[in-house]
């Protein structure tokens, strides 16, 4: 599912979990994106909510939101140990942020970021890392376990704007 893969540049982060993404379907999509050059790096969680992209996100190449109590009792994938994922800082939010749209934001451009209303916090750090907090009235979603990601639909980006993620 959607809300289970995380991009990074050709690395894709696959969220394994019985009811999202399961061992068959993270197989499966690690087989084909492969074969069209991609590194597939499956990760295991602990289901704070439905998906991966809940408990962290890369949003720029050395920044990301990151759910400890998402990964506790789960080894790490070699990507986040020892691959391109290891320089990333991540920003640590809780479980409970996590219920309230959790790390599901989306960079609109090099500086500005989609982040719920209900992220008050995380919109501060993200402030306070360089980049512009645009916050959204999003108070239903988090009911239905969605944040802003799972309301959008990403159908292109300029290969200018976000250089080092393409």
């Amino acid at each position: 599912e959607g809300g289970d893969i995380i991009q990074y540049g050709r690395d894709i982060l696959c969220g394994v979990d019985p009811v999202s993404t399961d061992e068959a379907g993270s197989a499966w999509f690690k087989r084909v994106m492969e074969e069209r050059g991609y590194r597939v790096h499956r990760q295991t969680f602990n289901r704070i909510e439905i998906h991966l992209l809940a408990q962290m996100n890369i949003i720029r190449p050395d920044l990301g939101l990151m759910c400890d109590e998402g990964f506790e009792g789960h080894k790490k994938c070699d990507f986040l140990t020892k691959g391109a994922g290891k320089d990333v800082k991540f920003i640590k939010i809780t479980s409970k942020e996590v219920h309230g749209g959790g790390a599901d934001v989306v960079m609109l451009d090099e500086k500005r970021v989609l982040v719920s209303s209900l992220q008050p916090r995380v919109a501060d750090e993200l402030a306070k890392n360089g980049l512009e907090p645009v916050t959204v009235p999003l108070t239903w979603a988090p009911k239905f376990a969605s944040g802003i990601r799972c309301c959008i639909n990403i159908i292109h980006r300029d290969k200018s704007e976000l250089t080092d993620l393409v």
